[in-house]
């Protein structure tokens, strides 16, 4: 008998042989029995990959102590560099069976090759460092072309049905990873009168990297969306035990009456503002219907999401950076606090917050036809978009040479106590708008798909596609499947 596929209660990631040709992951085959669960979103090794990544974005988040945000371009080039490696391997693993050794050992080199491109973010464009951070790019291209390659090959000799469009696919990234490998090669071993020029080296390299959203192969949805919650979690915490570190050395040998509980408090206040960041994330991989995401919509719509989401992740590297020398500067005394620290927190914690709520913005929204619950629903929405606003353009004013006088008034304890609350009230509106949605939007057959504040059309090609490419992902006796099912047909009653 076969050996049983990956879902399925009796798997084992060796029982179809050590090493394997590349496949699908089960989920998105069609001819999948009914019974089989999909494999879990987010593996250990891909998780593993995560944690390099955020190593090497946390190592771009310390050069911008010394430079500021985006005051040299280089800092954004390679944080986007980094930022594409990642999606590489997640658009990969998204798709295709990672878990026998060849897939592994990609996996372990891919993970060397962005750790050795994170000991070079300090120099600018006109440093050689900008040539190892190509080199790696240039390394990490390459490995996925074998990856491609090898399943263009053992796909071309069955172009049939689901393998015809696997062939397809991989054909096409094949190209992608040609052009984006010749840019960097080119920009490594071409010697430039004027090396700042490298910057738009980088600039190619980084557009060859784009890719077109559910090119060939149906977007696994639940993989992608599970991907991103991951590595906003581990920046987070990636920034929490930078503080920390940087806080240890004024604790020990230090009994506790003999700290100052103004430190403690400073603590508790940093901690208190990282985790209002993350509850702002929308979760949406659980709070919004499929049918609803910015990724379905259309095309134009996902490639927005994409860059929202690199947008709050460069963020959040900005606003770390900024806590981490004003939780120094507060434990160590010092009389007043650098202004490039003052442009990190305000400019990162503005980002941040524009970054939430444009990506909160993209999805599409149920607003109950009865005006009775219409008029609390859109009330309670352009609330919270509006506080949001009101907070990230303030913030933003604050980093300006306008507002120097402003802050330099602020202590350290005004400026993280300040953001906490804030940050908190802005939490609080999100639940009451979450809130409002939940009590007055219930009955599927009373609401209408609607869009505040990007009118992006939705396409009847589109519900085709969720109807023909992730209703047959999901387990068709969940609730979820149901409710979906049942929001299509009321659609496209519509």
């Amino acid at each position: 008998p076969a050996a049983p596929l990956p879902g399925d209660p009796r798997f084992t990631w060796y029982g179809r042989g050590l090493w394997r040709t590349p496949a699908l992951r089960p989920e998105l085959l069609r001819d999948r029995p009914s019974a089989l669960a999909s494999r879990p979103a987010v593996g250990l090794a891909e998780m593993y990959l995560d944690v390099a990544v955020v190593v090497a974005l946390s190592s771009v988040g310390s050069s911008l102590q010394d430079r500021g945000f985006c005051a040299d371009w280089s800092s954004l080039a390679y944080f986007a560099v980094f930022w594409m490696m990642w999606g590489k391997a997640v658009s990969y693993s998204s798709k295709f069976d990672d878990t026998d050794v060849s897939s592994q050992i990609g996996c372990l080199v891919c993970v060397c090759i962005i750790l050795f491109g994170s000991l070079y973010t300090d120099g600018g464009f006109d440093s050689d460092d900008s040539k190892f951070v190509m080199s790696a790019a240039a390394a990490y291209a390459l490995v996925f072309m074998v990856l491609y390659l090898r399943i263009a090959l053992v796909s071309f000799r069955h172009r049939a049905g689901e393998t015809q469009k696997v062939f397809r696919y991989a054909s096409y990234m094949l190209g992608c990873l040609i052009v984006e490998a010749s840019f960097w090669i080119f920009g490594i071993f071409y010697d430039f009168a004027d090396s700042s020029k490298r910057g738009l080296v980088f600039l190619g390299g980084l557009l060859a990297c784009l890719r077109v959203p559910r090119s060939f192969l149906p977007l696994n949805f639940q993989a992608l969306t599970a991907q991103y919650g991951v590595l906003l979690v581990l920046s987070l915490g990636f920034v929490l035990q930078s503080i920390l570190q940087t806080a240890g050395p004024f604790f020990r040998g230090r009994a506790f009456p003999d700290q100052p509980i103004g430190n403690y408090s400073f603590l508790l206040a940093v901690c208190f503002l990282l985790y209002c960041v993350k509850l702002l994330y929308v979760d949406d991989l659980h709070t919004i219907d499929p049918l609803d995401h910015a990724l379905l919509v259309n095309r134009g719509v996902a490639a927005c999401y994409v860059a929202g989401q690199f947008l709050l992740l460069a963020s959040i590297t900005a606003l770390g950076s900024g806590l981490k020398l004003l939780t120094h500067n507060c434990l160590s005394a010092e009389a007043t606090l650098a202004n490039n620290a003052k442009t990190l927190i305000f400019s990162g914690f503005a980002c941040v917050v524009l970054s939430n709520v444009f990506l909160k913005s993209l999805h599409v929204r149920r607003i109950p036809v009865d005006p009775r619950n219409r008029r609390p629903v859109l009330a309670a929405h352009v609330l919270d978009i509006l506080m949001n606003l009101l907070v990230g353009v303030t913030a933003g004013m604050l980093c300006s040479e306008y507002a120097a006088e402003t802050t330099a008034g602020l202590s350290d304890d005004d400026i993280i106590y300040s953001l906490a609350g804030v940050t908190f009230v802005l939490v609080i509106f999100s639940w009451m708008d979450k809130y409002v949605e939940v009590l007055l939007v219930e009955d599927d057959s009373s609401h209408r798909c609607h869009r505040l504040l990007f009118c992006f059309k939705i396409d009847r090609e589109e519900i085709e596609f969720v109807k023909n490419e992730v209703l047959p992902l999901m387990d068709s006796e969940s609730v979820e499947y149901k409710a979906m099912k049942k929001n299509i047909s009321f659609t496209e009653g519509n």
